[in-house]
């Protein structure tokens, strides 16, 4: 008996570290907390109405405990409720609001009236003010808890003193029904050394205590459903993954377990900075620009090489023509290397002079300018320039015509170039580019769902009741009983 008392204190210890973690308060108060005041302590000589001046602000702070049974079924909800930080000098009352049943003030004097509505006017002694009630609502994150006995699902009352490998199976479900908020849920469970060995646990950390071992998990129920990560290309191999369930595997001897608590609490957004968000927007910018410029560079590419088709094929009138060209050329010029035009020039010489002598022995005057033979020799003299220059020419030709056929040889290999070039601009833009768009386009549709799960987050803070101007905050402890 003494042993199970002292694993309970151990276990609701640790249940106040891990509520730390969240760093709120449980809206608990010790009697410490309570003024000494004989104002506080003085009883009314009236019925309290909600007649003065309403406080303009003030905290209000509730933890809600939940009875459950060993698989998770809850059977009551009580909440204390803490109203503070207002001053008695702010006004008469403190206006409230609650869906809460057979309130109760915990420690002060304060009277309180409760209309049909559910307003709540508590009167303001100027100290806090602390309550109990029962809630009738949903909690917004349930619980089934399941027991395994040698891989057979098994019920509570069957575990008891049983011997064998174990397992233990939390399940969490987001009930809210209004927009999705993050609840964190937190399972914190004792197991005692002598009973359990070899412990093990999925999506949770084990710690030594003492003669037990903790277990602490953390899940955010409805999250990847929320995310649906999955639903994006960028995202559909990715191995992120958010667990709604902790899952503790174990040896066990005489199985017994004491009770195990859950703790509910959201707020796991409000230290997300707005300009961290705005950097990932940047981020998500740079990536869709970098698809853009990957289909523009992925243009350029076409239009590179299509320009490239229209140059080949001027290309080819340009060599064809040199080709003709030179062909031409060396075929004059081996028909001008086929003419003597020594022997050609000695016999128009010779008819020059013949002509002469036969003019002369006539009695006339020879003028050899006028003669055709003379203009012959003119043109055979001029005939010898015109073969060494068309010699020139055909050399000159020939090496056009060689360069044309390399200039073409080096384009086609160009041309191939640019083919290939394209091809890999287009894979680079396909595989790798265009992928980075799409991430960019993905993170920037998942930063939408991350502000509106911050706006919805830092929405939700109370349970039995939000009253405007309040400063609220609510935080859930699931208490299961053990077997």
């Amino acid at each position: 008996m003494q042993n199970s008392i002292y694993k309970k204190i151990i276990l609701c210890g640790l249940t106040v570290a891990a509520l730390s973690i969240f760093a709120v308060s449980c809206g608990s108060s010790s009697n410490d907390d309570v003024s000494e005041s004989s104002d506080a302590t003085e009883e009314a000589e009236e019925e309290f109405s909600a007649k003065g001046t309403e406080v303009a602000y003030y905290k209000k702070s509730e933890t809600v405990t939940a009875s459950g049974d060993a698989t998770g079924n809850i059977a009551k909800i009580s909440v204390e409720s803490t109203l503070s930080d207002f001053e008695a000098e702010d006004g008469d009352y403190v206006k409230d609001s609650t869906t809460l049943t057979n309130i109760k003030n915990k420690k002060g004097a304060e009277e309180f009236l409760l209309e049909d509505d559910g307003t709540l006017y508590w009167q303001n002694l100027g100290e806090k003010i602390t309550y109990n009630a029962d809630g009738e609502d949903e909690l917004p994150v349930s619980v089934k808890i399941t027991y395994y006995l040698d891989g057979t699902e098994t019920s509570p009352k069957d575990m008891e003193g049983v011997s064998g490998e174990v397992k233990i199976r939390y399940e969490f479900e987001n009930v809210y029904e209004g927009s999705y908020v993050p609840f964190v849920a937190v399972p914190v469970v004792a197991l005692d050394d002598e009973v359990f060995k070899n412990i093990e646990v999925e999506n949770g950390k084990l710690v030594s205590f003492g003669d037990s071992t903790v277990v602490v998990g953390m899940v955010i129920p409805g999250f990847e459903e929320y995310l649906s990560l999955s639903g994006y290309d960028s995202f559909k191999d990715s191995d992120v993954s958010f667990a709604d369930y902790v899952e503790i595997t174990a040896d066990a001897e005489d199985f017994e377990l004491d009770f195990s608590s859950v703790i509910v609490k959201n707020g796991l957004t409000e230290d997300i900075d707005e300009d961290d968000l705005g950097d990932i927007d940047d981020l998500a910018d740079s990536l869709e620009d970098l698809g853009k410029a990957g289909d523009e560079l992925e243009e350029a590419a076409a239009d590179i090489l299509s320009g490239s088709k229209t140059f080949k094929s001027s290309l080819e009138t340009y060599t064809d023509g040199v080709s003709s060209l030179a062909d031409g050329l060396s075929s004059l010029d081996s028909s001008l290397s086929s003419v003597d035009v020594s022997s050609l020039k000695e016999e128009l010489q010779s008819a020059i002079a013949q002509e002469k002598a036969m003019t002369e022995e006539a009695g006339g005057t020879y003028n050899a300018e006028e003669s055709s033979y003379y203009k012959l020799l003119v043109l055979a003299e001029s005939l010898e320039e015109v073969k060494s220059a068309v010699g020139q020419l055909d050399s000159a030709g020939q090496k056009l015509k060689s360069g044309g056929s390399k200039l073409l040889s080096g384009y086609n290999s160009l041309n191939s170039g640019l083919s290939e070039f394209k091809e890999a601009i287009e894979e680079l833009n396909e595989e790798g580019l265009s992928e980075l768009s799409d991430t960019g386009k993905d993170i920037a549709s998942i930063l939408k769902k991350i502000r509106r799960l911050k706006k919805n987050d830092l929405a939700y803070d109370s349970y039995g009741g939000y009253t405007s101007g309040a400063d609220c905050d609510v935080t859930y402890i699931i208490e299961c009983d053990g077997i």
